[in-house]
């Protein structure tokens, strides 16, 4: 614009000299570096989804494994054990963002297996929401009124109720079974086992695949009972251990599996 100039105001030109010689190779560049911009941006906000992902997988995982060796229950996750470890630092920039992808992938691979060993373990309850009336270890037995061992725990329950398996795992026993009465025994491998007595009714058969939840039966008082309970056993290699090791432990680890 210039001082002489007569045209109307409407029609004044707001551009500097400078942006008037811009050419379209300029305003090319400019699109470039704006898009390239754009772009680094979303990659960053990517990469910082991708690396929290990361470590709430490696933080659960953690989690779990702390839980269980506490309690003497290590997982095998069959991952490297060398002893090594650290933080991924790639020397190629450019590979940043598939280097923190793959270790995603590992995290999660790490968390899926600590969850698939913890699963394996009898975590559960097998009679939620029901009162321990009788604990594990030496107790007056009900009947005798002499000192004896009570090899699993006792959970008020009226006749019928679904009791479910703590684990997956393969049906062992099925069947009238002494002073257990009705009784079901599941073996849920690397030396773990549970078994579910004084049941009015057994639903599982011997060879059936069970996983951790499903009924294997209705509550009852077969057998040596003086009245309506499950009886809750864990056994490792042959020997009953305490179940309330075992539920301690699931109601830790529980918001992660």
């Amino acid at each position: 614009m210039s001082a002489g100039d007569t045209r109307p105001f409407s029609l004044w030109s707001t551009r500097s000299d400078p942006l008037d010689n811009e050419t379209a190779a300029d305003r090319a560049d400019k699109l470039f570096v704006s898009i390239n911009a754009s772009l680094k941006a979303i990659e960053n906000q990517q990469l910082t989804r991708i690396t929290t992902l990361a470590d709430n997988a490696y933080k659960n995982a953690d989690a779990i494994s702390q839980a269980l060796e506490a309690a003497g229950l290590p997982v095998d996750t069959e991952l490297d054990k060398n002893d090594v470890g650290g933080p991924l630092v790639p020397l190629d920039s450019s590979m940043i963002f598939d280097s923190k992808v793959k270790e995603l992938d590992e995290a999660l691979d790490a968390l899926d297996q600590v969850k698939k060993e913890a699963r394996k373990l009898p975590l559960t309850n097998p009679a939620p929401g029901q009162p321990v009336t009788s604990p594990f270890g030496v107790r007056t037995d009900p009947i005798l009124g002499t000192a004896a061992l009570h090899t699993g725990m006792d959970f008020r329950a009226p006749i019928g109720m679904p009791a479910k398996v703590t684990a997956t795992g393969v049906v062992t026993k099925a069947g009238w079974n002494g002073g257990y009465g009705r009784m079901v025994e599941v073996d849920h491998g690397n030396g773990f086992a549970t078994r579910y007595g004084h049941l009015s009714e057994i639903d599982v058969t011997v060879g059936q695949k069970l996983a951790a939840g499903d009924v294997i039966g209705k509550t009852g008082s077969s057998g040596r009972s003086t009245g309506p309970h499950l009886h809750y056993e864990v056994r490792h290699n042959g020997e009953a251990v305490d179940p309330l090791r075992f539920l301690a432990v699931g109601k830790k680890v529980a918001q992660y599996l």
